[in-house]
């Protein structure tokens, strides 16, 4: 990303302080929504990412002046991690927004869950409308799927595949191991560790309890969080089936017991 870099900093903190003309104003415009719009387009689809978007640069337009004065000091990462978070923001908002005002929403997470406990994979996904798990029932299986012995990788693909992206795509029974593949591929643990939670919450149209996701963090805590990640289609496959196996196998009572 260009945003946080030193020679960038400077040239935005010499415009804001002389007043910059029109030019400098579209130029800065510009770089923000080159760094921004990739991330923005592998969660959104147009014209959705065009709107978030516009409310990004709102956001960034709106406080730059306060982060020329707070950031001179600043590691580019450090920067950049300022922009990344008003990104994710506004996906955020764009989501629980939309879980708001459609009736599938944040109940499809519930009936994802239940649907994974399910002895008979066949009758999946057909649950009434009023079948569905308490909050804090979804919340302890998801710490009991981060808990699991695998590397942190594959249980974060598991849950793009089946879980946000089951309710992105408003009732997509089958899940898609392809966007976790476009979602992971080529990031590193860092740039993950810092959207994963925010597409999880967005997804699911709240906050999630630090306990449920402690588990995966230990995981993301061990590894080098510059590695830039590469995994296979075929790995996310199976490591996926595997996590369901071990969900309808585990004594659901126990995991699901509301205390």
């Amino acid at each position: 990303m260009v945003f946080g870099t030193d020679r960038f900093f400077n040239h935005l903190k010499n415009g804001i302080i002389s007043d910059g003309s029109e030019t400098f104003y579209s130029e800065v415009l510009k770089t923000i929504e080159r760094d921004a719009y990739p991330r923005i387009m592998s969660r959104l689809n147009y014209p959705d990412a065009e709107d978030v978007m516009q409310q990004v640069l709102l956001s960034v337009w709106t406080s730059l002046a306060k982060y020329v004065m707070t950031s001179e000091n600043l590691m580019p990462q450090q920067r950049n991690a300022w922009l990344i978070r008003i990104i994710d923001n506004k996906i955020a908002d764009y989501y629980r927004k939309r879980y708001a005002t459609i009736e599938i929403s944040c109940d499809d997470t519930e009936r994802v869950f239940d649907e994974l406990i399910k002895s008979d994979p066949q009758e999946a996904f057909v649950l009434e409308e009023d079948r569905r798990l308490h909050q804090r029932q979804v919340d302890n299986l998801m710490c009991f799927i981060c808990s699991i012995n695998m590397i942190p990788e594959k249980i974060i693909a598991f849950f793009y595949s089946k879980v946000i992206y089951f309710i992105q795509s408003n009732g997509d029974l089958k899940g898609s191991a392809k966007y976790a593949y476009k979602m992971l591929n080529g990031r590193t643990f860092a740039e993950i560790q810092s959207s994963f939670q925010f597409d999880l919450e967005a997804a699911l149209g709240r906050e999630i309890p630090p306990y449920a996701l402690e588990g995966l963090y230990e995981k993301l805590n061990a590894c080098d969080l510059d590695t830039i990640l590469k995994i296979e289609l075929s790995t996310i496959n199976d490591s996926t089936n595997y996590i369901i196996k071990r969900i309808r196998n585990v004594d659901k009572s126990s995991v699901l017991e509301v205390k």
